[in-house]
């Protein structure tokens, strides 16, 4: 990755959010606080987060990088327009129709919540490994690795849903579809 292309990029980004901003005071007549950008906080399948309680947003670099002209004309108007409508009608849904007309104002084109244009880029969700546990009463259940890991800590009690009996960990077995 180029540093000095990112720096730009990064700025190119900065520049997006305040315009976005100075267009939105114009519409609704009124200031709005400019938010903190965090860098690279954020992974997995999101694109980008905007955090109404502490006025920030969360960008990827590495998105930003890989396309940057569909992260400034998507991803960065959807997140600001999250702060905005926060600001405006703080009890409206994530992507409900309040923030679908901020989005469109601020000039999101087709305002949704997907991760077009990035796949390829995006890490995919991992597979999670499963357990087998065979209950004193013949009962098979599965368990996800996160269940094993808290009965082995000892921080979450689980029971058999046919004889409620008290699920323990020496009788867990690996499943053989991992």
């Amino acid at each position: 990755m180029n540093v000095k292309r990112m720096e730009e990029l990064k700025q190119d980004l900065q520049d997006t959010v305040l315009n976005a901003y100075i267009k939105a005071e114009k519409l609704w007549d009124r200031e709005f606080e400019l938010p903190k950008i965090v860098w690279d906080k954020i992974s997995g399948r999101k694109l980008g987060m905007a955090h109404q309680l502490t006025n920030r947003l969360f960008f990827r670099t590495d998105l930003l990088y890989h396309n940057p002209d569909k992260y400034l004309e998507d991803t960065t108007p959807h997140e600001v327009a999250h702060l905005i409508t926060h600001k405006l009608f703080p009890y409206a849904k994530s992507h409900g129709r309040e923030w679908k007309s901020v989005a469109r104002c601020l000039g999101v084109v087709n305002p949704k919540s997907t991760s077009s244009g990035f796949q390829d880029v995006i890490t995919t969700t991992r597979k999670s490994k499963w357990y087998d546990y065979k209950c004193v009463c013949g009962q098979c259940l599965k368990l996800s690795q996160t269940r094993v890991n808290k009965l082995k800590r000892k921080t979450r009690v689980y029971w058999c849903t046919k004889c409620e009996t008290t699920i323990d960990t020496k009788r867990l077995f690996e499943s053989i579809n991992n």
